[in-house]
């Protein structure tokens, strides 16, 4: 008999080669201990794993991370609800800045546009921001892809976006802006100057 404590690499009995390596110790204790060989990394306890071998709680971790990423995305990108009350017929916001003696603030934009995208869900829908749109400006959705918008970007000039331009409601053009955080954009529509 071996001395206890020192270990021996042996393969398993009756199997056909190759066979599963075990450690066998062997030890003054009635039970002997006998076990696959791991890396020393790995732990002996019994774990729940799914066919796929992940455990449940990388599961939730994972539908975790899955769902707060999703909340996310559909923040920025797929709500549709905005704190400003957006125009979209550029023609009357002209009449209506005009009786209201307000300027008209165009913000040509898309869908598509990531950096748009942004600033409707972040910059559009901060209180602040949305204060400031209703205290001094007609606001204008102008979406580039948008029947009827096209003649107004040309006139403006409009080569990317997003862009925000802002008009007397003669039509001229008195400011003009790209990617806004909601702190700029409220300064932005604070400075304007008083409508003629």
């Amino acid at each position: 008999m071996q001395e206890a404590g020192f270990t021996t690499t042996v393969g398993l009995p009756g199997l056909p080669p190759p066979a599963q390596n075990v450690t066998v110790i062997e030890s003054d204790q009635p039970d002997i201990i006998a076990r696959p060989l791991r890396p020393s990394f790995e732990s002996d306890a019994p774990t729940l794993r799914t066919k796929d071998g992940l455990s449940p709680v990388t599961w939730l971790l994972l539908l975790t991370l899955a769902g707060v990423v999703g909340w996310k995305v559909w923040q920025t990108y797929g709500s549709s609800h905005s704190l400003v009350p957006w125009r979209t017929d550029f023609t009357s916001a002209l009449v209506e800045g005009q009786s209201s003696s307000k300027l008209i603030l165009l913000d040509f934009s898309a869908g598509w546009c990531p950096p748009c995208r942004e600033m409707k869900a972040n910059t559009w829908n901060d209180p602040d921001v949305a204060a400031a749109v209703e205290q001094n400006v007609v606001p204008v959705l102008m979406d580039v892809d948008a029947s009827g918008v096209q003649p107004v970007a040309e006139k403006y000039g409009i080569q990317t976006i997003p862009a925000i331009v802002v008009v007397d409601s003669a039509g001229r053009e008195v400011r003009r802006a790209s990617f806004m955080t909601p702190a700029e954009t409220k300064l932005f529509i604070e400075s304007l100057p008083a409508a003629r």
